[in-house]
């Protein structure tokens, strides 16, 4: 008898997820995941010494959003709005100003709000199961952040001038089982979001203060799942 009643309310669960995924011309939803980014670097020098090859330094940083998607057949149109806490850093090599080359370290963690807007395509639409691709573009703004630059084991607090909005392109696929989904997707950063980086050095009592030039894009990946209601 138990197990007439756990079939009976797994179907029904079933049903009801198929019956909220197959019709409904508007979904609302939220997810949850992780991302990584990666920096690219047009230009990179401290206190006018220009850095080669630095390398990047992978973390992983959390995102969550909650969305709304318009359903126009295999089209749709959906718009999010997500905080992402962004960590990572760049590993090279830097002659001090005493003259001694040393491992430096930059590093920071990002606290931002997007808004990106995507268009999708159904490639299987046949519920409850569904295989989507979809690209579009994003706009953000970071509204805090932590950043630092270690070198031969002191670790100096950095003063970023962040541009007012980032933008780029998102694009990725996601996989549908009823009401629930995986989301895997990657964004190219389009423009440099750093105006300038200014750091102090408590040990250097002649020039306290120093610069570093980073222009910059970063992309980032991300993967998350996440429920439509």
């Amino acid at each position: 008898m138990k197990y007439c009643l756990l079939v009976l309310l797994t179907c029904f669960i079933y049903t009801s997820g198929y019956s909220q995924s197959s019709n409904k011309t508007i979904d609302w939803g939220i997810k949850a995941g992780f991302n990584s980014g990666l920096c690219l670097i047009d230009e990179f020098s401290i206190d006018g010494q220009n850095i080669e090859h630095p390398e990047n330094i992978f973390k992983v940083g959390i995102t969550g959003s909650l969305f709304m998607r318009l359903n126009l057949n295999r089209l749709y149109i959906q718009t999010e709005g997500g905080y992402y806490f962004t960590r990572g850093g760049i590993d090279f090599e830097f002659t001090d100003r005493l003259g001694q080359n040393n491992m430096a370290e930059l590093s920071w963690e990002l606290n931002s709000v997007g808004i990106p807007v995507l268009l999708g395509y159904h490639l299987i639409k046949q519920p409850p199961y569904g295989f989507t691709i979809f690209a579009g573009p994003k706009i953000s703004k970071i509204f805090s952040s932590k950043n630092t630059f270690e070198i031969d084991g002191n670790t100096y607090p950095l003063d970023y001038d962040f541009k007012p909005l980032n933008y780029s392109l998102v694009c990725g696929l996601g996989i549908n089982i009823s009401g629930l989904f995986f989301d895997f997707r990657y964004e190219f950063g389009l423009v440099n979001f750093i105006d300038k980086i200014t750091y102090s050095s408590p040990s250097d009592k002649e020039n306290p203060f120093g610069e570093i030039i980073l222009k910059n894009r970063m992309n980032s990946m991300s993967f998350s799942m996440g429920y439509m209601f």
